[in-house]
């Protein structure tokens, strides 16, 4: 594992018995004892941030709020921006094409501590967009020209912010794309007892144009644990035949 220019890379999700990262089964009590497992573990590796895609962003955190966008606003210098680079733990919006519609520049999730937002972006998000996070002051940066290139993103965050370990909890794509790029160094997978029972929901890793068919990632098993209510809770380093 050389994580010397990067952060370690934690890919922490909790599934149904099925695989599915949404669902139903989120309120099933059963699953709640898992989700208490979930959130003391998301805490137990000292992240310096944690990271999710945008989808899971506003489903969350923005309610699928619009950025007030003036598309006659003064072109941004070019580059990143850092608007905080001192924060004891971050939250990483990943965000390609400049969609989610931050009003401040921080967030609180659970008992988790306040945590600036870094939104990383391709050079297809529009100048207004870059001047709306300039506005609320939240950081940015380029990682990719049309598409986002996961090691330099990781390479960024490392270097501008600090960043030790990152948490990455989805969406299927995401965790893809972070599997994909070869910098995922630890899988750790709650597994509730209850099973979705629906074909179209969203998988840990999605496969496909983000995660070729063809390329297996293999893992190690360093623990395993049994959860009250029937969950269990894998533990996985990534497979060096994978890096």
């Amino acid at each position: 594992m050389n994580v010397e220019n990067r952060p370690k890379v934690v890919c922490h999700v909790l599934v149904s018995s099925d695989g599915k990262i949404s669902g139903r089964f989120w309120r099933n009590y059963k699953t709640r004892f898992v989700d208490e497992v979930f959130e003391k573990a998301n805490n137990s590796d000292n992240p310096s941030a944690w990271a999710c895609g945008p989808i899971t962003t506003e489903q969350v955190f923005t309610q699928f709020h619009k950025p007030i966008l003036n598309e006659n606003t003064p072109t941004v210098p070019e580059g990143d921006f850092i608007a905080e680079n001192n924060a004891p733990i971050y939250y990483v919006s990943i965000d390609a094409d400049g969609k989610v519609g931050w009003k401040k520049n921080s967030l609180r999730y659970a008992n988790r501590q306040h945590a600036h937002i870094i939104e990383v972006l391709t050079l297809q998000a529009s100048n207004a967009y870059k001047a709306h996070l300039r506005s609320v002051n939240v950081s940015y940066i380029i990682s990719g020209t049309d598409q986002l290139d996961f090691k330099i993103a990781c390479e960024k965050l490392y270097a501008f912010f600090n960043i030790r370990t990152l948490i990455v909890s989805g969406g299927g794509s995401i965790n893809g794309s972070f599997l994909n790029s070869g910098i995922i160094d630890e899988l750790s997978l709650l597994i509730s007892p209850v099973a979705v029972k629906a074909t179209n929901g969203p998988p840990l890793f999605e496969y496909g144009r983000v995660l070729p068919d063809n390329k297996l990632a293999e893992f190690d098993l360093r623990n395993i644990e049994k959860l009250e209510g029937g969950g269990v809770w894998l533990q996985y380093t990534t497979s060096k035949r994978h890096q």
